[in-house]
């Protein structure tokens, strides 16, 4: 836990929040990834920019295309970067030092890991099957009625954000994309992961499915990712918070089987 940064007991709830948000998506050891999540729950805080000071190097490593680059990051971190690695030197790893000769056979060789464990889910998603869960596309797997009922309850939740900004879209889907979270598809179909990446029996958190949901309503306005979606995105998600619609930590299981008793109790 970065002691400059995490200095309260309301810091250290949020780091932890931002560690099981960086679990879920694969990434329980990026410390980058983690404090990227942590900077979003705090963004009154003065952060160092993490800027490249120095050009981006590519190598070849066991076969895999290693890129190396020295930030003003106080720590370094490493994270795939399609089929290779993206490694960043923060302060504490000057150039020649024994801190990078002590990590970056580690981080390649857990880059080596994480690649296979993506091929081999990959090529079993290939197997997969959808089938149509009460007007949802969802995979015929273990937990599909879950699915449902979650992307049915993000539906009905998100429609007060929908009226106020004026966004519209045809449906929402369940995805298993490994690349992403979700995806937007020519502003009509939005689709979203609701299962965990490292787990596809176990869903991910509601808040975090929200919030991915969220985002691709920003891309309804705005497809790039520049200034203007940034701002919007943020937008809504402040107009979430308000209304109760977004609040992180809420546990999916739990949703999903409280949203069945519902509509089970209606019929």
């Amino acid at each position: 836990m970065p002691k400059g940064v995490v200095k309260t007991k309301a810091d250290e709830h949020k780091w932890e929040k931002a560690k099981g948000i960086a679990e879920e998506a694969g990434q329980k050891d990026n410390y980058a990834y983690i404090m990227g999540i942590y900077k979003r729950m705090k963004p009154d805080y003065e952060f160092k920019t993490g800027a490249a000071i120095g050009p981006y190097v590519d190598s070849i490593i066991n076969g895999m295309t290693v890129t190396q680059v020295n930030t003003n990051n106080r720590r370094s971190g490493a994270r795939l970067k399609g089929k290779g690695l993206l490694v960043k030197w923060g302060l504490d790893a000057p150039e020649g030092s024994s801190v990078r000769t002590k990590y970056l056979p580690k981080w390649v060789k857990w880059a080596e890991r994480q690649l296979a464990k993506k091929t081999e889910r990959v090529e079993q998603k290939k197997e997969w099957t959808r089938t149509t869960v009460d007007g949802y596309s969802v995979y015929d797997l273990e937990g599909k009625e879950q699915v449902a009922a979650i992307l049915s309850k993000i539906q009905r939740d998100v429609k007060p954000l929908l009226r106020e900004f004026g966004l519209t879209y045809q449906t929402i889907k369940e995805s298993v994309a490994e690349g992403s979270l979700g995806f937007n598809r020519g502003r009509r179909i939005i689709a979203l992961s609701v299962r965990q990446k490292r787990d596809m029996m176990k869903l991910r958190k509601y808040s975090a499915i929200m919030s991915t949901m969220i985002h691709e309503l920003a891309h309804l306005r705005h497809m790039n990712h520049g200034p203007a979606f940034k701002a919007f995105d943020a937008e809504l998600k402040a107009s979430a918070r308000r209304q109760g619609i977004y609040s992180p930590g809420r546990s999916a299981q739990r949703v999903a089987a409280a949203w069945l008793r519902r509509v089970a109790e209606k019929d």
